[in-house]
């Protein structure tokens, strides 16, 4: 009986061609409005579509990724679905979305820094980042309260600020770890870098996140940090060493 149910199940959904442009608006709410899909093609089970980044100064939509997506019935029998994306003929991510919550696997994703920066509800987003941000996880699934649990490795290549007078900060890594309702996270400089961080966040979900960490460089240049982040830096008494923290 139960395999009865899959067929018609599966034959149900192939019968009726969802369009993808639904995809735009579970896009929209899972990114509290900051990303949308244009120009969606074909279906939700299988299609391409633009991802696009809302700058937060100009409002204005900028083109981003483009995207191909298809479904994965293997889940069908445990109540699960899932969805491989792949981008330029690579692939970009495995979702999987069931009863107990949304996995999401094999995530490769990379863009421009200002694309993710600038989300940070601060003054500190808008210090005109650049450089190059990729982002890696194996696995990472939430349940539908937003208890999560998983691992991921952010990296930023390039990094430096319009604000600031310098061609390269350095590259840094963030290395993400979540159990149950807390995440943790451990940034450090990888290689020289002009601009050698060190630090570790916390964030217990429901609550406000908290950073503690260090910042060593050429003295003239850090002394500018302030007029980037606020309140967030101060210095440590020593030149060219200043110490974050938040709150």
């Amino acid at each position: 009986m139960r395999f009865i149910a899959i067929v018609l199940l599966l034959g149900t959904c192939l019968a009726i061609r969802l369009p993808g442009s639904l995809i735009d608006a579970a896009v929209d709410r899972l990114s509290a409005g900051s990303v949308r899909l244009a120009q969606a093609e074909d279906s939700v089970w299988h299609g391409s579509g633009t991802l696009l980044v809302a700058d937060p100064v100009t409002q204005r939509w900028q083109p981003w990724l483009l995207v191909d997506w298809h479904t994965d019935f293997t889940g069908l029998w445990r109540g699960a679905l899932g969805w491989q994306l792949a981008s330029g003929g690579g692939p970009l991510a495995e979702i999987e979305i069931g009863p107990g919550g949304f996995r999401m696997k094999r995530i490769r994703v990379r863009g421009p820094a200002r694309f993710f920066l600038e989300r940070i509800p601060h003054t500190l987003g808008r210090g005109g980042w650049e450089g190059d941000v990729a982002i890696e996880s194996p696995d990472w699934h939430c349940s539908w309260s937003m208890h999560c649990a998983g691992s991921a490795e952010v990296r930023w290549y390039g990094a430096r600020s319009k604000l600031l007078p310098l061609d390269h900060f350095g590259d840094y890594r963030i290395a993400i770890s979540s159990k149950d309702s807390e995440i943790s996270a451990r940034i450090d400089t990888t290689g020289s870098g002009e601009v050698q961080i060190d630090g570790d966040a916390h964030w217990l979900i429901g609550g406000a996140p908290s950073f503690t960490g260090t910042l060593r460089g050429n003295p003239v240049l850090l002394s500018r940090l302030p007029s980037i982040a606020g309140n967030w830096v101060r210095s440590s008494g020593e030149p060219g060493i200043w110490l974050v923290s938040r709150p």
